[in-house]
């Protein structure tokens, strides 16, 4: 008897608890098909031409064709980024079938829900508009001048400081972090290595890059609303690296660590999706690893 009562107390819990609910299970359950019809939407209005950054990208690159043809295989793959089911997409797909099919390998429901977050933002067509804005000036720089670079102010001199694909570096898309000798420098993958075999041969150290890089869509607004979490660790980790080589460089230079922050530099209006998203970020609670890589951005400069 004594068994039967302890068993119906178990039961009585459970469907207790059950009936509480679990809010994190709830908005992982929410997420998901919200996320898959996004990727439709966006994969619809890159084929219908629809987001305006998309079309004046193609623009620039078809303008880009005769005035640099030597540069046509760069250009096409620049160019890839805006068709529909293209490799960034893909990305996305594997992302969300990993979520759907093996939770667990991120880590607590806390992490997973920190990747939806994520990915809610990187399929939203408004937010991958804005992001396309750093394909755009990198076009612009690789045109010497000839097309306009958008959303950032004129400077008095031309910015000699860069080079042409400065806008990508740091993106996890484009290249990685190596080390060499106690120092990190960007190492562009396969299709982009035009930007330093031809165009800028001068290595990226994360020191100089820290102070000198222009502002970018990706490195002020999208690292932090649409990175996976292994990209913020890993940019946290280069940080962290690289913190006496940058403090070294400041005192050299009479620079302090916010002058990495070139949003001063921009004309740059966000999107509602892009505020709300930061905003949203700003605020989560998605995990000790999110708020671990926000105490370092804090430190070392960005949104």
């Amino acid at each position: 008897m004594k068994i039967i009562k302890q068993f119906l107390i178990l039961v009585s819990v459970s469907l207790l608890l059950s009936s509480c609910g679990d809010p994190v299970q709830e908005r992982i359950e929410q997420l998901e098909p919200v996320i898959g019809k996004q990727i439709d939407t966006l994969n619809k209005k890159l084929d219908k031409r629809e987001l305006r950054n998309a079309i004046i990208l193609e623009t620039y690159i078809k303008k880009m064709y005769e005035i640099k043809p030597d540069l046509k295989e760069l250009l096409d793959n620049l160019k890839k980024e805006i068709e529909p089911n293209n490799s960034r997409i893909k990305d996305y797909k594997k992302r969300l079938d990993v979520v759907k099919g093996n939770p667990k390998s991120l880590g607590r429901k806390e992490d997973v829900l920190s990747e939806l977050a994520s990915l809610s933002s990187a399929t939203n067509h408004e937010i991958y508009n804005d992001s396309l804005i750093d394909l755009i000036n990198t076009t612009a720089d690789l045109s010497d001048g000839q097309l306009t670079r958008l959303n950032i102010k004129r400077k008095k001199t031309d910015d000699k400081t860069n080079g042409p694909g400065s806008h990508l570096v740091g993106n996890s898309r484009y290249g990685s972090w190596q080390n060499r000798n106690g120092q990190s420098f960007w190492v562009w993958y396969g299709q982009y290595r035009l930007f330093s075999d031809l165009l800028w041969p001068r290595p990226y150290y994360y020191h100089s890059w820290h102070y000198n890089r222009p502002w970018s869509y990706h490195n002020d607004y999208g690292r932090n609303i649409y990175g996976s979490r292994s990209e913020r660790q890993s940019h946290s980790s280069v940080a962290s690296k690289n913190d006496r080589k940058v403090k070294e460089y400041g005192k050299k230079t009479g620079r302090s660590h916010s002058s990495y922050a070139k949003k001063s530099n921009s004309n740059f209006k966000p999107s509602s999706a892009t505020k709300s998203a930061s905003s949203s970020r700003s605020k989560s609670n998605y995990g000790s690893s999110h708020r671990k890589s926000s105490r370092s951005r804090s430190r070392f400069g960005g949104k």
